[in-house]
């Protein structure tokens, strides 16, 4: 790798020009491969969820249900977990309120 390449890599990994100019080449290629297994691993939860998703899709199409998306995907805290059903159960109440 020549050095134009390497303070390209750096660039795109997130360190300004100047940064790079300051650092050795063994730290740029350091930081250039933590930035790449950032993204590798960015890659593979967004292929998860992307799979996840796609069961999700089967199981509304085959069996006519779909989970809640706090039960599938665990990214929401208690609190949060709470405030959407108090939110589905007033949309229900409301609902049924409508149509009495």
């Amino acid at each position: 790798m020549t050095l134009e390449e390497l303070v390209q890599e750096g660039e795109i990994a997130g360190l300004p020009p100047w940064e790079v100019e300051d650092l050795t080449w063994g730290e740029v290629a350091e930081v250039v491969r933590a930035h790449r297994e950032r993204e590798r691993r960015a890659a593979q939860r967004q292929a998860a969820i992307a799979w996840q998703q796609a069961g999700l899709i089967a199981q509304a199409l085959t069996e006519g249900r779909l989970d809640e998306v706090y039960e599938v995907f665990p990214y929401w805290n208690e609190e949060e977990i709470r405030a959407r059903k108090v939110e589905k159960c007033r949309r229900m109440m409301e609902r049924h309120a409508g149509a009495s």
